[in-house]
């Protein structure tokens, strides 16, 4: 008993300090300039990143909408967040060449419909996971199977 309780507080605590807020301090000191011949990299949140380079941008598992644990565990309907979406999207570059998607769980794929729609960004992803954003209203995606390799950008 004892454990489950410890186990609910853990989870617990984890929705509720959900959201990127909690991790602002971690950029102070970052800089909106791309390194001349670099790539800047931006945490997203959970498993998210995205990859900048020479005006070309490649966003990894983009997921802002913060499910709760209890929505999940309850085993009820879990919807994107348009409002958490909007604001994770001011931290993206102006254009997306693609969205990686390292695997169709929700914590990673469920906003990526969303942010195809308000970006030119493209899908790339496993077989799997392209069917399930096909079923949220993607239209298409380039399916990877291991060893493939893509060219984002120029």
């Amino acid at each position: 008993m004892k454990r489950a309780l410890l186990l609910f507080l853990g989870f617990s605590a984890q929705v509720f300090g959900a959201g990127l807020s909690p991790y602002a301090h971690l950029v102070v000191n970052d800089s909106a300039a791309t390194p001349r011949n670099g790539v800047r990299v931006t945490y997203l949140g959970t498993s998210g990143y995205q990859l900048e380079s020479k005006g070309h941008a490649l966003l990894i598992d983009p997921y802002f909408s913060r499910v709760n644990f209890l929505s999940v565990a309850l085993d009820s309907r879990i919807q994107p967040n348009i409002a958490r979406i909007a604001e994770g999207m001011r931290h993206l570059a102006p254009k997306a060449d693609a969205i990686l998607v390292t695997h169709g769980h929700f914590d990673h794929l469920l906003d990526v419909p969303i942010v195809m729609s308000k970006t030119p960004a493209r899908l790339i992803a496993s077989a799997s996971a392209i069917t399930l954003a096909k079923r949220a209203g993607v239209s298409s995606g380039d399916a990877l199977s291991a060893g493939d390799v893509r060219r984002i950008g120029p």
